[in-house]
């Protein structure tokens, strides 16, 4: 029979940061069967998971209580309602579970098992000055960073470096989704703070995340992985592909309103696009091949 339980959540958005998610939740939550969490971004998976991990293990009957009663301090929300409603569905989104691809995915496969992930997007050079313009427009004077944008990007890259993600000695061919490389994303991961360069390495991210599930006696059929860019310019239309894969009753759009959409005055150096672009091609690569023709090329510099 139904568990209401099973639907709380059903779906998960799990990235990608600064990568055209706002939206999308938006409109999710705005469907008449979707339940939100009280907040965006609960973050259960990561900053609150210390409680539930133990040296022996994942306590998931006590891991998926206390995520559950996360959902019960919504406004207007009760299981009891949940129960009477089965058409509805509860959505977290919390688009940082996507980087943490060492750790999360196996705590969603043990605590959520059942549930659909989805995530959006975006070429990552303009992904990452995105998140450079965020810090500078919302921080506080105190908090923003007194970096050029450059600097901030470098300060990555050695991260990367020094823990081995960016290596030069194993072929990458043979280096995506080997321990080695996990190891080394491990070590980066728990490392770096705002990892502007690492958040866009989504090939390396979604192989994580896909050899988890596949470890699992799981295919990729509970994924669905967006372009930023067409869904910026076909809302409707990939609105409602997501209402598909959801399970849930198709709508049209009320509103076609932009968000998030920060103004940053200053533009990208012409010369630090280029860098970047080049930086990103090889991971962007991988990851067309993993998601099929529909991606190909999508982020390549026009030649």
């Amino acid at each position: 029979g139904d568990d209401p339980f099973r639907r709380s959540p059903a779906v998960l958005l799990i990235g990608s940061m600064k990568g055209g998610t706002s939206a999308l939740t938006n409109y999710l939550r705005s469907h008449p069967q979707v339940m939100p969490a009280r907040r965006k971004e609960l973050h259960f998976y990561d900053f609150g998971f210390a409680n539930y991990a133990t040296t022996r293990g994942i306590l998931r009957q006590h891991a998926r209580n206390g995520y559950q009663r996360m959902f019960e301090k919504v406004d207007n929300f009760s299981y009891a309602d949940l129960a009477e409603r089965k058409e509805m569905i509860v959505l977290d989104d919390s688009p940082r579970y996507m980087f943490q691809s060492d750790r999360i995915p196996n705590r969603v496969l043990c605590v959520t098992p059942w549930v659909k992930l989805l995530a959006v997007l975006r070429n990552p050079v303009d992904r990452a000055y995105s998140h450079y313009s965020m810090i500078q427009i919302s921080r506080d004077k105190e908090h923003a960073l007194n970096k050029t944008f450059e600097q901030w990007v470098d300060i990555d890259m050695r991260d990367l470096v020094d823990s081995g993600v960016v290596q030069a000695t194993v072929p990458r061919g043979q280096f995506l989704g080997s321990k080695k490389e996990m190891d080394a994303w491990k070590e980066y991961t728990r490392k770096t703070t705002d990892a502007p360069l690492g958040k866009g390495l989504y090939s390396v991210q979604l192989t994580h995340w896909f050899q988890a599930y596949e470890a699992a006696g799981k295919g990729r059929e509970d994924f669905m992985i967006i372009q930023s860019e067409r869904f910026r310019e076909e809302k409707s239309s990939t609105y409602n592909k997501v209402l598909r894969f959801l399970g849930l009753d198709e709508k049209e759009l009320s509103t076609t309103v932009e968000y998030n959409k920060l103004t940053y005055d200053a533009q990208m150096k012409p010369e630090t696009r280029q860098r970047l672009e080049a930086f990103f091609a090889p991971y962007n690569k991988e990851l067309y091949k993993m998601l099929g023709s529909e991606w190909e090329g999508v982020w390549d510099p026009p030649s």
